[in-house]
């Protein structure tokens, strides 16, 4: 059994992560704000290797970022609903160190278990650090990485350590289109199994601020996922 919380630690949650999405932006005024969203037919929960739904979903968010930190507010529905609907938060941290460059976060992942949304028990909070070695060339980045994650479950869910070995690339076809994919396996220290993980990205940059993204992703333990959309930086 993981950790239990009552509702209202999630409210308390909410407002903390919105708390600091303000004090970042006062102290750095060098801020985005961007918008990202698409339709997919289906929705992979990667690390663990599961199917979150085999119909239609639409799903996107927002993002605020100032200098490292961002704040991240994303969605899922579907019409099978169960765990096609879904709502998260974020709080990111990147940063360069030399040649490497590191990520860390926390997540909130409120899901949707038997319709219970509005229910705490169900609900995963995910700690990460993540860390890569970009490898730049004029048209292709190559970058080894290693990330360790700590899923917590609240109460219905169990705990989880995961340790993911792998890699992105991006290649630039042109001025406004790139590839870039990513591959990982989802060690699962906990219970001693893995997920070979894979997502893939061609995005065409319409214009500065906007993009248009075809996106696949697919595991080795499930069947694979289009998905068509869209991103927005204002």
């Amino acid at each position: 059994m993981g950790l239990f919380i009552q509702e209202a630690d999630v409210r308390l949650f909410a407002i903390a992560l919105l708390s600091s999405t303000i004090m970042v932006g006062a102290a750095n005024a060098d801020c985005t704000t961007s918008i990202n969203t698409k339709v997919a037919d289906g929705y992979l929960l990667g690390d663990l290797g599961l199917v979150g739904s085999n119909d239609w979903v639409i799903q996107g968010g927002g993002t605020y970022a100032c200098g490292a930190w961002s704040v991240d507010g994303w969605a899922s529905w579907g019409p099978a609903g169960g765990t096609a609907i879904e709502f998260d938060g974020s709080l990111f941290y990147d940063k360069d160190i030399g040649p490497v460059h590191f990520q860390g976060a926390v997540q909130y992942f409120a899901v949707n278990l038997d319709d219970s949304l509005g229910d705490a028990r169900d609900d995963l909070v995910e700690v990460y650090a993540d860390v890569s070695l970009p490898l730049r060339g004029s048209r292709l980045t190559v970058a080894p990485l290693v990330r360790v994650a700590e899923l917590i479950g609240l109460d219905d869910l169990p705990s989880l350590t995961l340790v993911e070995p792998g890699a992105r690339v991006s290649y630039r076809l042109t001025d406004n289109l790139s590839v870039n994919a990513e591959v990982r396996d989802a060690i699962n220290v906990t219970d001693q199994s893995d997920v070979i993980r894979f997502d893939a990205t061609l995005a065409w940059q319409a214009n500065e601020r906007t993009a248009i993204r075809l996106g696949w992703q697919d595991t080795d333990q499930t069947r694979s996922v289009l998905s068509l959309g869209m991103f927005h930086q204002f």
